[in-house]
């Protein structure tokens, strides 16, 4: 086969690959339709921690999470695994917080710079899987790597770890 050829055809669906993908990115929060919602996977990877949480996202009124914690356990030979899950309860959203998680969505979809090397030497890595959904069928979906510390406190962004870690203070207070 002629090499000139195989790049070309190769460049073609990449650039195929590509549009599709930038052609059919996620609503945001606050532009979902109300017969809509988006499953979210977030999972957090540390030195010694794995965080997981699905999040499922309904746009009514100011907006609202089912939350769910993936829980894992270390088995005595290092090796970590899925214990279970549980179920966490609803993160219901206030006034604003939309345009906030808005805001996520940017900061994931802009390039992200790894400015430090905390990340690849305390092996921290963060990944955020989206999925639009209406009724059963998957419409868009996206997935974002950030190898960062994140965005900072003060940036007007509402993180799904901020969020998650509300809940459970919330719950361990009752």
């Amino acid at each position: 086969m002629n090499l000139k050829y195989m790049l070309s055809a190769s460049l073609a669906v990449f650039m195929l690959a590509l549009s599709c993908h930038a052609a059919n990115p996620i609503s945001k929060f606050s532009e979902l339709s109300k017969t809509d919602r988006l499953a979210i996977t977030y999972t957090e990877l540390g030195c010694f921690h794995i965080f997981q949480w699905e999040l499922t996202f309904y746009p009514k009124d100011d907006g609202y999470f089912e939350a769910t914690e993936v829980l894992y356990e270390t088995a005595k030979n290092g090796n970590i695994f899925e214990k279970g899950k549980e179920p966490r309860g609803r993160i219901i959203l206030e006034k604003g917080e939309k345009k906030k998680l808005d805001a996520l969505l940017n900061y994931y979809r802009s390039p992200i710079k790894d400015d430090n090397n905390v990340s690849s030497i305390a092996g921290f890595g963060l990944s955020v899987e989206i999925k639009q959904l209406r009724g059963d069928k998957v419409i868009a979906e996206e997935t974002f790597k950030d190898n960062t510390l994140g965005p900072t406190k003060d940036s007007g962004i509402l993180t799904f770890f901020e969020m998650t870690k509300a809940l459970k203070k919330a719950q361990n207070s009752e």
